[in-house]
């Protein structure tokens, strides 16, 4: 399977996870345990909510921004839906893009836009009606609805039982056509399998298949594994880092809020000037051991690039909503965000550098006020003659032998 479609499927594995832990610790009197936007109720502006249950009935004439357990959407959405969840259902009506991730993902209704689904299992049920693009990775993929353009999946299985206005493009061990499926275009697979096609299934164009080689599967899947693992342990430690400390996060990522230039050209030339500078001490005999201690530092730093940049990118996401100070649900947001642009052909090398420069700059500005002395509270100043020394070294003398010699019984005679 092609790694850019695998990696997703692993990476937004773990948001239902991580979703249910933001919801569940967010209990700041700026969430609720459930959302109900009832039916006949109209919010004229974009939402942003978490809970356990959220259950959208009403219209909303903005976007959805969510993260919680299970997730309905059976009303109107003039906007986007982007959300996290175990169980996802949105089954009204979308006029624009549906971005989710959950355990289990089910889209009917009409969606006016593209969707993108990530989950252990996605279905786009035979009710549903997507005028643009489907993008699926996940386990189990099924499509029994139709799609107004192309179908891109990736996963385990992947089943088509639905019409499909362009074209097929799938990566998996089993493609699968139903009775009624009715392809368009032309279908392009990947599989080790032969496409399993039942008798009523139609297909306007070309049906390709490509298979590569055992060993190639082998190095790939050994690569996956590893980028996966990486990105995961990643994920994981910005949000454990988030926990134990959240006002660190807030107070670097508020520095680069307040100037994002000056944060911007300070990363930009560090992560030039100091691996120069580790390089020439590493050079000398003299100044190897330095250089061994700077490298190491330089490489935490580029560690915790990544966790702050999420936080401000986080940050710059709900910086207008009620959620601005749920560091855990900023850094979800933030580290998601990431995660996505990180799988982006071109734009992953610019995003990539973005983060470097953005974390090691906010870094730097704000260990630099470490550099100044520290101010002590010293007496006075002590003599600076040696006479005067050997002159107050006898006022002791004499007061301590005067205070030694008030201090002894005295002795009568009998």
């Amino acid at each position: 399977m092609n790694r850019t479609k695998l990696l997703p499927i692993g990476l937004l594995a773990a948001v239902p996870i991580l979703g249910w832990a933001v919801a569940a610790q967010a209990h700041n009197g700026q969430n609720h345990d459930m959302t109900n936007i009832s039916e006949g109720m109209v919010v004229g502006k974009t939402i942003f909510t978490s809970g356990r249950q959220i259950d959208i009935r009403g219209e909303i004439q903005g976007d959805v921004f969510c993260a919680g357990q299970n997730v309905t959407i059976t009303g109107r959405v003039q906007g986007d839906v982007i959300c996290m969840a175990q169980n996802i259902r949105v089954e009204g009506t979308v006029d624009g893009d549906v971005r989710v991730a959950a355990q289990n993902a089910v889209i009917g209704g009409t969606v006016g836009g593209s969707v993108s689904a990530a989950a252990e299992r996605v279905r786009i049920a035979s009710d549903s009606r997507i005028d643009r693009d489907v993008s699926a990775a996940a386990s189990d993929v099924q499509v029994e609805g139709t799609i107004g353009r192309d179908l891109q999946a990736a996963g385990e299985s992947v089943y088509v039982n639905g019409q499909v206005g362009r074209n097929v493009d799938t990566q998996s061990n089993r493609l699968s056509l139903g009775d009624n499926a009715n392809v368009a275009g032309n279908i392009a697979y990947t599989s080790d399998q032969d496409i399993r096609r039942d008798q009523g299934a139609q297909v306007g164009g070309r049906v390709d298949r490509e298979q590569r080689p055992a060993e190639d599967s082998r190095d790939d899947g050994w690569f996956d594994g590893v980028r996966l693992f990486a990105l995961l342990a990643m994920l994981l430690t910005s949000m454990l880092l988030v926990m134990m400390v959240p006002g660190v996060f807030r107070s670097v990522t508020g520095t680069a809020l307040r100037s994002p230039g000056r944060t911007l050209l300070i990363g930009l030339v560090a992560s030039i000037a100091v691996p120069v500078g580790i390089g020439i001490l590493m050079l000398t005999v003299v100044g190897l051991p330095l250089g061994l201690l700077a490298l190491l530092i330089w490489l935490a730093i580029l560690f915790l690039a990544g966790p702050f940049a999420a936080y401000l990118a986080g940050r710059l996401v709900l910086r207008r909503s009620n959620w601005n100070t749920n560091a855990l649900l900023i850094m979800l947001t933030g580290s998601m965000l990431l995660l996505v642009l990180y799988h982006v052909p071109v734009l992953s090398f610019f995003v990539l550098l973005a983060v470097v420069w953005f974390g090691v700059g906010m870094m730097i500005r704000s260990l630099w006020p470490l550099r100044r002395k520290p101010q002590y509270n010293t007496p006075s100043a002590a003599p600076a003659t040696v006479s005067a020394v050997l002159a107050e070294s006898d006022e002791s003398y004499a007061s301590d032998k005067a205070a030694s010699t008030s201090a002894k019984p005295k002795r009568t005679k009998k």
